[in-house]
């Protein structure tokens, strides 16, 4: 339980600052949406590419591992579109998917997957952070899709959604790199990794800043339903299916874990980049996240008692 505290209440008093600048205007109007302008184009890209570019195509086919969280996260994503009551926005239907299949594997996992099992994390992290890439760009596809003209055709709509969005270059510029085997100077993965250290902390004080205008929400049942959907369907169908295909211990215990976190913040950064669930999204990132305290402590139980020699002592 402390351990997932600890991962929480930064997470919380970033959102609170955020809460704080935006209730007596430090940073002026429209700041959030500087932020998330910033998250969107320069930050979260950095992350996408320099993960992709870093990995060998070797180290990514752990085939066991990709096939089970990946089955996780297309099973949640369907059950948003084929549920009755979420379907009411068809809008909004692609940031809702999205955000059941996107957890929070950086600002969360990271911290969390290290102080549990040290740095031999961090692949399963980069290639569950490669998977949220695509669901990213699979859900940006599907709301472009949704805004287009239905005249054009589905090629013609597509091409300027891929080579416009710098989410989805990133990633195609990553494994370009990665495929190749380009050596990048020191100096230029320094600047990447740098610049992406700031996603995950400017995107949680940009979700805060438009928390005061927050009201309970309307769709309580719906907002409570994609938790439940993150927070115990994606890991209870992840964990058999890595069992089942035979994944390491290892990839069993943080598969598991990356599985069992809350709404990531890029989710918030895409519907504020659109205009699209953008308070809904906020308040699904805090309820989910203040729930995975109970749920993560839960998960990381069952790992000391099934799991323990993947776990540091």
């Amino acid at each position: 339980m402390e351990l997932v505290i600890n991962a929480v209440i930064p997470t919380f008093g970033i959102m609170l600052l955020g809460a704080i600048a935006g209730k007596f205007n430090f940073l002026g109007e429209k700041s959030d949406k500087i932020l998330s302008n910033f998250v969107y184009y320069f930050s979260l890209p950095a992350v996408l590419f320099i993960s992709c570019a870093q990995m060998e195509i070797q180290q990514f086919l752990n085939i066991p591992f990709i096939s089970a969280y990946s089955i996780g996260t297309i099973v949640v994503f369907i059950l948003v579109y084929v549920t009755p009551r979420v379907k009411n926005n068809r809008k909004e239907l692609p940031l809702k998917a999205m955000s059941v299949a996107s957890p929070n594997t950086a600002f969360m996992g990271i911290p969390v997957l290290l102080a549990l099992v040290g740095p031999k994390a961090m692949l399963p992290v980069v290639i569950s952070t490669i998977i949220l890439a695509i669901v990213l760009c699979f859900a940006i596809i599907l709301i472009e899709l949704t805004d287009s003209n239905k005249n054009n055709s589905i090629i013609k709509t597509l091409l300027p959604v891929i080579f416009k969005n710098p989410i989805i270059l990133s990633i195609i510029f990553g494994f370009i790199v990665s495929i190749l085997n380009i050596k990048l100077p020191e100096c230029i993965i320094s600047l990447f990794k740098e610049l992406g250290q700031t996603c995950g902390p400017t995107a949680m004080f940009a979700i805060g800043i438009p928390l005061t205008t927050l009201r309970l929400p309307k769709q309580k049942r719906q907002i409570c339903y994609l938790c439940f959907l993150k927070l115990i369907i994606m890991p209870l169908v992840t964990l058999p299916l890595l069992i089942l295909f035979g994944a390491s211990n290892l990839m069993i215990a943080t598969g598991f874990i990356l599985s069992a976190m809350p709404v990531a913040a890029t989710t918030f950064i895409v519907a504020q980049q659109y205009g699209i669930y953008v308070l809904k999204t906020t308040e699904l990132i805090i309820l989910s996240t203040i729930i995975s305290v109970i749920t993560l402590s839960i998960a990381i139980i069952y790992l000391a008692n099934y799991y323990p020699n993947v776990l540091l002592q």
